[in-house]
């Protein structure tokens, strides 16, 4: 307590600073359990199910692409079969401008060659899946919004945006040698030789 100059006695200013106005309390409230409902907002994995298919099997065994376990895995990644028999491959990687020739140069290297150096490559990969006529790896970013529901709640929406796309055919990849490959993918020159041996590149 402190005593004013016309003897009146009042709080000390910490408590009555510290206790604000209630509609400003009120206000930052809500604004808090705002950002904790979105910044705690998950969005689930395809799950471990998702991944037990043969094909899912195979991609593991002989690319070794995902260093994480299943469950683990971005939404969006995956390993489905197209219209046509294609094998795609779906991973989240980031495309930044002052690394754009580094990131691709890997995706044809992972998909040509596999991430790990113990993998057979893509070669074993048709050797495992005789019905492939093709496998196709795709690099994605995924955009996200976030606007007020019909509720009031905040919602967030994600999409997945391809931003390279990496495709060899049977014909061109069953015969490959790694060996051959690996030195022909030699930083400097990667790209260039990338699009010998794979019958498509895109970028957007």
């Amino acid at each position: 307590m402190e005593r004013r100059h016309d003897g009146t006695v009042s709080e000390p200013d910490a408590r009555r600073k510290g206790r604000g106005s209630p509609s400003i309390r009120r206000r930052l409230g809500l604004a808090l359990l705002a950002a904790l409902s979105i910044g705690f907002l998950a969005f689930p994995a395809r799950g471990a199910d998702a991944w037990t298919s043969d094909d899912a099997a195979a991609v593991e065994k002989h690319l070794g692409l995902f260093l994480t376990v299943p469950a683990r895995r971005e939404q969006f990644e995956r390993v489905e079969r197209h219209a046509d028999g294609t094998l795609g491959i779906h991973m989240l990687r980031a495309l930044p401008a002052e690394r754009r020739e580094a990131v691709l140069c890997q995706g044809a290297r992972w998909l040509l060659l596999g991430r790990q150096v113990s993998v057979g490559g893509i070669a074993a990969l048709f050797a495992a899946l005789p019905d492939t006529p093709a496998v196709e790896l795709t690099f994605y970013g995924v955009d996200t919004e976030v606007a007020p529901g019909s509720d009031g709640r905040y919602v967030q929406s994600r999409r997945e945006r391809p931003i390279a796309r990496f495709r060899v055919t049977r014909e061109q990849g069953e015969g490959l040698d790694k060996t051959r490959v690996d030195v022909a993918l030699a930083p400097g020159r990667c790209l260039d030789s990338a699009r010998t041996f794979l019958d498509e590149l895109w970028v957007p």
